[in-house]
């Protein structure tokens, strides 16, 4: 048995197991989350001194996962708290679905390899290197920074710049307060309500932008592209599809 999975386990239901952490953040100032396949949700909460972690360990059936087979720990190095949950490489079929709560004031950075992921409720800036599964980010008040890999992304109500970069699955980005760069490799793009520039770099899909305060410039290989509401229009590059443009205060 390799201790390096040892962890202590609470017994909830005949097929879950889960283990509760928690990490006091007096003094602390980011907290960095490296997840690797299941399910993540995150929760920034005003007021909130702690780190409250909720784990379940799972196979994909449902089963619970033996306690050899993941490891999971919350520790604070120097002004940094950090939450590891990994199930042991060597099962392809293995998961670990994570629930935080966290002081909304911190700095968060998360590398997640698959599942799902929700985010939200950041006063602080968020970065996010994600592999694969579905993505939404929300209430956000900071500058936010996303890598993605597959899967569908929904970023929502940001204060702060955000800059993104996506390989595939659609795209869906609406009321944020900041000026967005997105590079996009395949998959449909909507963007709605900037109060910023928009730029845009897109290999693939079709792009429909409305209501944005400022520039919004495209570079696009091939898919339709529709703006309507924007202060300028630059195409820097249209390889194949429809352009239709309305209501652009500067021609």
């Amino acid at each position: 048995m390799n201790n390096k999975w040892l962890v202590s386990l609470a017994l909830i239901s005949p097929l879950c197991l889960a283990q509760t952490l928690e990490l006091d953040t007096q003094g602390l100032s980011q907290f960095k989350i490296e997840a690797g396949s299941g399910e993540l949700q995150v929760r920034g909460e005003a007021g909130l001194t702690s780190i409250k972690v909720e784990a379940k360990a799972r196979y994909q059936s449902g089963k619970e996962l033996e306690p050899e087979n993941y490891q999971l720990t919350l520790e604070a190095e120097k002004d940094v708290a950090i939450l590891m949950a990994h199930t042991n490489p060597r099962i392809h079929d293995a998961y670990i679905d994570v629930t935080v709560r966290m002081p909304a004031n911190l700095l968060l950075d998360i590398k997640d390899g698959s599942g799902d992921m929700d985010v939200s409720g950041i006063n602080a800036l968020l970065n996010i290197q994600d592999g694969s599964g579905d993505m939404r980010v929300s209430r956000i008040n900071g500058e936010v920074y996303i890598t993605d890999g597959s899967g569908d992304l929904s970023l929502t109500e940001v204060k702060g710049p955000v800059r993104a970069q996506d390989a595939s699955g659609k795209v869906h980005m609406a009321d944020i307060q900041g000026d967005i760069h997105l590079v996009d490799a395949s998959g449909d793009i909507w963007v709605q309500k900037i109060q910023g520039d928009l730029t845009l770099f897109d290999s693939s899909g079709d792009i429909e932008v409305q209501d944005v305060s400022g520039l919004v410039e495209v570079e696009d290989s091939s898919g339709d592209i529709r703006v309507d509401g924007a202060q300028r229009f630059l195409l820097l590059r249209d390889g194949s599809g429809d352009v239709d443009l309305r209501n652009i205060r500067e021609q």
